[in-house]
């Protein structure tokens, strides 16, 4: 499943959603991913005011579609994570 995911995002056209950084993603290649849940991917970090971010990767009919941002406060996004060592992930695969 994390290899067909990985080839989907080598060649992936992006739009921005929305001021907080959620993307819509659009692979250009790659097989479909089985995965059994629509959120296969979850990471968070802190905010500059240490409210948590989440970042969720959406999985549609077996294609990366979305990358979603958001606060558990629900108020504006403050910093991106400056690097993949920020993120605590979790992946929800069976």
């Amino acid at each position: 499943m994390l290899e067909s995911l990985r080839r989907q995002l080598q060649a992936i056209m992006v739009e921005s959603l929305d001021s907080d950084g959620g993307l819509r993603l659009h692979p250009v290649g790659g097989l479909p991913a089985q995965v059994s849940r629509r959120i296969p991917v979850e990471a968070s970090y802190p905010d500059f005011d240490d409210v948590m971010v989440h970042v969720l990767l959406h999985v549609l009919d077996g294609f990366v579609n979305e990358l979603e941002v958001f606060r558990e406060d629900s108020l504006p996004v403050q910093r991106a994570a400056s690097s993949v060592s920020d993120l605590k992930v979790e992946l929800w695969i069976s």
